[in-house]
Order: C-alpha cells, then structure tokens, then sequence
C-alpha cells in the first residue's frame, strides 16, 4: 500500500481548519501538516530539508484577508526548487476581483470562494478534495522529478 499524499493546511480560523479535517483529511488518502503561523509556511517551503517523503505536494492557505506581504514573500518562497512544484490553493470569501487577480499574477494555482455557510463549505471541500485527491494524477511522497 503506497502512503498517503502529502498536503499542508494554513488556516485562519479553526473553524475552516476542522472543515477541512472533516471533509478532506478524513475522506481521501491525505496526511495533512497543520501550520499554525505564517512563519511555518514560510519554513515549509524554504527548508531544503533532505527527508522530501515529507514535503508536502500541496498547500491549502485560508485566509480572511488579503497580507500582500505575506502573499508576496509566500509566492517568491514557490520560486525555490522544490516549491516551484508545490501546487498552492487559496480559500477565502472576502477578497475582491483585484486581489485575485494579484494572487493569480504571484502564482497561486487556484483561488477558491468560500461560502460562509457550513453546508455550503462542506460541499465545495468535498467537491475540491475530489477534484485535487481523486481527479488530479499527484506525484507520490517521494517524488520531486
């Protein structure tokens, strides 16, 4: 049995972090790093730790608010050798068109609406965790090609 893809998760609010869990984590073959800081993130994707079985292949970053700094430096980390290949997914529901587009013009390989509604957020991690763990053919831990 091969081990499970590798993701980490940034989140804001522990209450996206635990929908996450519910609908993701617990649903697909994933093994999910929960950073608490964006300190983490940033060491994440600028170790050039040697044990690459545990880098992660994705990056799940929730947030309520558009940091260009913090935006800025996470997307000049993905220019990094091992990070420019480290897919980084967006969830937020309060940026505006700009703000988007400036997260696309960074880098950022999706940005994706977050309803406030729970039921509604359930449905579109459900929906994206099929998409990016199911649909998606994901380098194996290990492989950095």
């Amino acid at each position: 049995m091969s081990p499970p893809t590798r993701a980490a998760l940034y989140s804001e609010t522990d209450r996206f972090r635990h929908q996450f869990n519910e609908h993701v984590t617990r649903r697909f073959d994933v093994a999910v790093d929960e950073l608490t800081s964006q300190a983490q993130v940033y060491n994440l994707l600028s170790s050039t730790n040697s044990d690459v079985k545990k880098t992660p292949i994705l990056l799940f970053v929730h947030t309520q608010t558009y940091n260009t700094s913090f935006f800025e430096e996470l997307f000049s980390l993905k220019d990094t050798t091992d990070a420019l290949k480290t897919p980084i997914i967006i969830w937020s529901d309060r940026l505006n068109r700009a703000e988007i587009s400036a997260l696309y013009r960074l880098g950022a390989t999706s940005v994706i609406h977050q309803d406030a509604q729970t039921n509604s957020l359930a449905k579109t991690l459900s929906d994206m965790g099929e998409y990016w763990f199911r649909s998606v053919i994901l380098p194996r831990p290990g492989f950095r090609g």
